[in-house]
């Protein structure tokens, strides 16, 4: 599969899509800048009952249309160049331990194209531009970075083809998978802030360097 423009642009730097228009277009890189830590109204990803997580893509909306192969590439890309972490920040709504927590997917590339087709193929996340290099040899690199639902909802659609990194995901849904909606207004109960606390600890773990997923 060539990854040298978006396989459904055409003269777009993203790939103005045939599929619905690139994710810029749609305004997600601005969506993810302004991201805060507000929970979700309904759980992202439920469970079927021989386990397996699913998730309704209706709200995203070219996810529905990915092929299985396309699927199986992505899965392979973020097993071999992606992240899958929970990110922990500062809240502005007071919760009570000061933080608040979410799943974070990222695929960091020096390679412009590949990064581009991912946001276009997908149609969530943004694309920013990596740390300028220290090196004068090293190529600048862009990144591709979904949060919350629409990460969930990516890995829900590839974990049938992850490897490496499943372990990750499945932390992170089953993180997506729990409603902290009502957590009221002096934040989330302790039970829940442990439950999510400890879910960060663990993705912190598995992330380590030098540690087999």
């Amino acid at each position: 599969m060539s990854v040298g423009a978006c396989p459904n642009s055409q003269n777009c730097e993203l790939g103005h899509c045939a599929r619905g228009g690139c994710s810029a277009h749609f305004g997600y890189e601005q969506a993810s800048r302004n991201h805060s830590c507000e929970t979700q109204m309904k759980p992202a990803i439920q469970y079927r009952s021989d386990g397996v997580p699913v998730c309704d893509l209706g709200e995203f909306g070219r996810l529905s249309l990915i092929t299985q192969v396309e699927a199986a590439y992505i899965a392979g890309i973020i097993d071999g160049e992606g992240s899958i972490s929970i990110n922990r920040r500062k809240d502005r709504d007071g919760y009570k331990s000061g933080f608040c927590f979410r799943p974070v997917l990222s695929v960091t590339n020096t390679n412009y194209a590949l990064v581009e087709w991912l946001a276009c193929t997908t149609g969530v996340g943004s694309t920013p531009l990596g740390a300028k290099p220290t090196n004068a040899r090293h190529k600048p690199s862009k990144r591709w970075q979904v949060w919350t639902r629409q990460a969930a909802a990516v890995l829900c659609v590839v974990r049938p083809y992850l490897v490496i990194k499943i372990a990750q995901a499945d932390i992170a849904l089953r993180y997506m998978a729990t409603d902290y909606s009502h957590r009221g207004k002096h934040g989330l109960s302790d039970e829940q802030h442990t439950s999510q606390r400890s879910m960060y600890e663990q993705m912190k773990i598995l992330n380590t360097r030098g540690l087999w997923a």
